[in-house]
């Protein structure tokens, strides 16, 4: 884990994760992975992650490195383009690396 830019984020190596979720044909494994985009190139989801409190909104962020899934999750989709843009430029990308300790009021 390592925070960035008012998330944080969670870095997973591909190959621990596998083992953990029970190799790679389990169905853990397999339902784990489909979370995220196979090309794994900084995709962003359209619909916000499913929470306990519906007032808060989230939206995943993902992508591979060297092999790892690094990820975190957005107050703001940037997608598609409109007020969201904006919101995620402002908030979870400039004010987010301007010294805020965490983007999710809910730790505030």
């Amino acid at each position: 884990m390592y925070f960035d830019g008012g998330h944080f984020n969670l870095n997973l190596s591909s190959t621990s994760t596998e083992g953990d979720l029970g190799g790679p044909d389990s169905t853990a494994y397999v339902d784990f992975k489909k979370l995220f985009n196979p090309n794994g190139y900084g995709s962003r989801r359209r619909k916000p992650v499913p929470t306990t409190d519906p007032a808060h909104k989230y939206y995943l962020h993902d992508k591979k490195q060297n092999g790892d899934l690094s990820f975190h999750f957005d107050r703001f989709n940037p997608y598609p383009i409109g007020l969201g843009t904006i919101k995620h430029g402002a908030v979870d990308v400039l004010y987010g690396h301007l010294g805020i300790q965490c983007l999710d009021p809910a730790w505030r």
